[in-house]
């Protein structure tokens, strides 16, 4: 007697499960709300990357499904990346290979930032469809102040998102802009007051009653910096990064944004 087949998981609705310590989701009226509990900062780690992949590729097939919203919990959205990574080889998947699957979901995806949300973060956070920030969040990319250039492609994100001037500036700054500065820069879309997570479903919810579908940075288009815009950003950079290469780096791989 041949064994019943087991129906098979990919096709089933996603109701409730805790896929990687740091990373759950829940399904709620359509909405699956994917929180993020890494305390104390919510550093990105290996394990963070792996349940994000997964429940990427879990709500890719889950058709009952409208809208994705994702959250942090605790004190603060992701304020980086997990150092203790830094030393060695990172462990898979990296970070921007699993920011190019989540940027593809089908459904619309909306992130809900709050605290400080720097480099990893807010490259996360432009993988997404639709960004609010909690109005006393802190948004931005600290890389150069560690000699470092950001290596989750929020180099090609930002500038296709607020513009290659803007961004570039923000990335030779490496100061946090205010979530009031972020939505008048279009960083984000929103800003709102209160819990993050009640926040984030109430504008999927919202996305879903107006129709909205995927609204991907990748599908957005530079415009390109003149070459005496592109100079006065390395004059600036001179005087206020004395001997270091990382503008440089970071000038070059905006620009990619555009040529390449």
């Amino acid at each position: 007697m041949r064994p019943s087949r087991r129906p098979t998981a990919c096709r089933c609705q996603l109701r409730s499960a805790r896929l990687s310590q740091p990373i759950s989701v829940a399904v709620e009226d359509g909405i699956a709300v994917i929180a993020v509990d890494n305390p104390p900062v919510n550093a990105i780690s290996a394990a963070m990357r792996r349940g994000l992949q997964e429940a990427t590729r879990r709500l890719a097939q889950d058709e009952s499904v409208k809208a994705v919203a994702l959250y942090c919990a605790g004190r603060t959205f992701i304020a980086g990346a997990d150092i203790s990574e830094f030393g060695g080889t990172m462990a898979p998947p990296l970070l921007r290979n699993v920011l190019a699957e989540f940027e593809q979901l089908p459904q619309p995806v909306v992130i809900a930032l709050h605290g400080t949300a720097l480099g990893g973060g807010v490259e996360l956070a432009l993988a997404g469809h639709y960004r609010i920030a909690e109005q006393g969040a802190k948004l931005g990319f600290p890389e150069i102040t560690l000699g470092v250039v950001p290596g989750a492609v929020g180099t090609q994100r930002l500038p296709r998102l607020i513009g290659a001037s803007k961004a570039l500036n923000m990335f030779l700054d490496g100061r946090p802009v205010s979530a009031g500065e972020a939505k008048q820069l279009g960083l984000v879309d929103d800003t709102f007051e209160g819990d993050p997570r009640a926040a984030v479903i109430a504008y999927a919810k919202q996305l879903v009653a107006a129709g909205k579908g995927p609204r991907r940075v990748c599908d957005m288009q530079v415009t390109p910096l003149t070459e005496e815009q592109i100079a006065a950003f390395r004059a600036q950079a001179a005087k206020q990064h004395k001997g270091m290469i990382t503008p440089e780096l970071d000038i070059a791989a905006v620009r990619a944004s555009w040529e390449l």
